[in-house]
């Protein structure tokens, strides 16, 4: 028996903690919401799943002291418990019943989280699905580091207008505005000469988040 089904007889017969699988009832490769659950006390085996896809999806932005890296929002399951999202759905995409992927929100089409098991198979349809969504005109979402780098390669556009941009993220979040990557010869820098070398990529900008400087990039619509 896998550690994932043996967790799952776990809960099912001494936990009783409501996990996906009761949202689900099993059902494989169908988006379910799981918005109000996350908010319901009682689904704490949810949140332990969930917390697991993104703290996954997090961690390859590792933190000065050489730990792994984090959403600043969401890293512990109890900050699902009173999130400030819109809008959250998840799937199951192999054979046992929790969670392979996860995504987002807020109103307006904001995807602002997302996390998946880090499986080849979990990991391309997160991407697959981010990409639609973002090609769509009705989501979009910022991005920094390699997310932004994969949005570049996979050809996703970008806001490079500093007044959308403002309007988009309201006037409680400020910004400094750059336009071209403010880093000359950064990764960033060098991908959106890469990916865009007509401008298509000179949408950076920088904000806090968190207490963290991060310098992101809008992409969608």
């Amino acid at each position: 028996m896998s550690k994932k089904l043996l967790r799952e007889w776990i809960r099912q017969r001494i936990l009783l903690e409501k996990a996906f699988v009761d949202i689900s009832g099993g059902e494989k490769g169908k988006e379910f919401s799981v918005q109000s659950q996350l908010r319901d006390p009682t689904y704490d085996g949810l949140r332990d799943e969930i917390i697991t896809l993104i703290n996954q999806s997090y961690a390859y932005l590792t933190q000065p002291d050489g730990s792994p890296g984090k959403n600043y929002d969401y890293s512990e399951a109890d900050h699902l418990l009173n999130n400030d999202l819109t809008w959250s759905v998840a799937w199951d995409l192999d054979e046992d019943p929790e969670p392979d992927v996860f995504r987002g929100g807020k109103a307006g089409g904001k995807i602002t989280v997302q996390g998946n098991d880090g499986s080849a198979g979990s990991t391309g349809f997160s991407k697959q699905d981010g990409a639609a969504r973002l090609r769509s005109g009705q989501y979009w979402s910022e991005s920094s580091g390699a997310s932004a780098g994969a949005n570049m390669k996979a050809g996703i556009p970008a806001i490079t207008d500093e007044a959308t941009v403002r309007e988009k993220l309201g006037p409680k979040k400020e910004i400094t505005w750059h336009g071209v990557h403010p880093e000359p010869g950064s990764l960033g820098h060098r991908k959106s000469q890469q990916y865009g070398p007509n401008g298509e990529y000179d949408g950076w900008y920088e904000r806090n988040v968190s207490g963290h400087m991060t310098l992101k990039m809008m992409f969608g619509g």
